[in-house]
């Protein structure tokens, strides 16, 4: 009886969806506001901006880990960090494929700019903070099952994914914006799968930033938000390429979470909340 009350402070799906709901408001509201603030005084809104949504979720995270640090390690501290970094190593042929492609197509040309590098930094961090590091958490805190692996993994994928069907609003371009959601969706299953065998955020964060840098660095298909616009052209072999990026990683992803890996999983969450000390 005493161990359930240990396990279950707020309830899964209840602390998923407010922890979730949180961090969505403090990534689209208080950082930009923040930043706008200082940008009003400074100037260069835009990049304070940037710079005040990672700091601001960044303290959100760190919030999190000390307000439990009596039975949790951390969202950044490793049980494996190698095999977290392992499972999203199909990242990196995605990203080397998409270099061939632009390279051979000359649809688009590479340029380092240095508000693209911010904001794939921003998207790294905290994305991965609002729809992974902290609802994941907070969900195997009450999760001691092996069938409940795949509902997180599942459920904070699906939000990761639609969420991206915003851009529509702000002029990206519809059919790829769907197939966007999709390829996140599988996307936010290979994150997760890393985050649950790993243990830390970290390997997400850090594969997060290079995915996204990979795309903002060849201009022609990305504007200056990351948004795909409706005038830039996407070619055939990019739309196979999302397709099968889409494919790909939800395959790895099943796979790192396959049956024979999930006792395994649990009882590292079990270790990261100590839970058995906790129930002393």
């Amino acid at each position: 009886m005493e161990e359930k009350k240990t396990k279950k402070v707020m309830g899964p799906i209840l602390g998923w969806i407010l922890f979730t709901l949180l961090g969505y408001e403090l990534i689209s509201d208080i950082g930009p506001l923040i930043g706008n603030i200082l940008g009003s005084f400074l100037g260069n809104s835009t990049t304070l901006s940037l710079i005040t949504s990672i700091v601001v979720l960044l303290i959100y995270v760190l919030i999190y880990d000390l307000a439990n640090r009596k039975t949790f390690d951390g969202c950044f501290r490793p049980q494996n960090m190698k095999i977290g970094f392992l499972i999203l190593t199909p990242i990196l042929v995605i990203i080397v494929a998409s270099i061939l492609i632009n390279v051979i197509s000359k649809t688009a040309v590479f340029a380092i700019v240095g508000t693209n590098i911010l904001i794939a930094l921003k998207a790294g961090i905290t994305e991965e903070i609002v729809y992974r590091a902290v609802p994941v958490a907070h969900m195997m805190r009450s999760y001691d099952k092996e069938k409940n692996v795949i509902t997180v993994a599942v459920l904070t994928s699906v939000i990761f994914g639609l969420v991206h069907a915003i851009n529509i609003r702000y002029g990206a371009n519809v059919p790829f914006t769907i197939l966007q959601v999709f390829s996140t969706f599988a996307l936010g299953m290979l994150f997760c799968a890393s985050y649950l065998r790993s243990g830390s955020i970290v390997p997400a964060m850090v594969m997060h930033f290079v995915y996204d840098i990979a795309g903002l660095m060849w201009q022609g298909t990305y504007d200056s938000s990351g948004i795909m616009n409706n005038e830039a052209g996407i070619s055939i072999a990019g739309w196979i390429l999302n397709i099968a990026a889409a494919v790909l990683f939800f395959a790895i992803a099943l796979y790192a979470l396959r049956p024979a890996k999930r006792g395994e999983i649990i009882d590292i969450w079990a270790k990261k909340w100590k839970k058995n000390e906790a129930t002393d």
